[in-house]
């Protein structure tokens, strides 16, 4: 089994070539530091396309969330939106 680890990506999301891996591990820091709701939006957005092709491993980093004008803070591993079986969180902030 192929495993590729990537951390820290803040967003920088070209250069991830799925060829021949059989599992991505996202550990932490996807989206890009201090991060607007567009930029987590997006982050959750690219996580779903590597989503169609191999399954996903994701925990969270300090950088994978955003305050809303509102004062309430959003999760990345939250918005994404992916079929079962193909996204895991492994983190206390996931969704149960």
């Amino acid at each position: 089994m192929n495993i590729l680890a990537v951390a820290d990506l803040h967003g920088n999301f070209e250069n991830i070539d799925l060829k021949d891996v059989d599992v991505l591990l996202l550990a932490g820091d996807i989206a890009k530091q201090n991060p607007s709701a567009e930029d987590v939006f997006l982050a959750a957005r690219q996580i779903e396309e590597w989503s169609r092709v191999v399954p996903v491993v994701f925990v969270h980093g300090n950088h994978d969330s955003y305050k809303s004008s509102h004062g309430k803070w959003y999760d990345l591993e939250k918005v994404v939106r992916t079929p079962a079986g193909r996204f895991f969180c492994l983190d206390k902030k996931c969704p149960s």
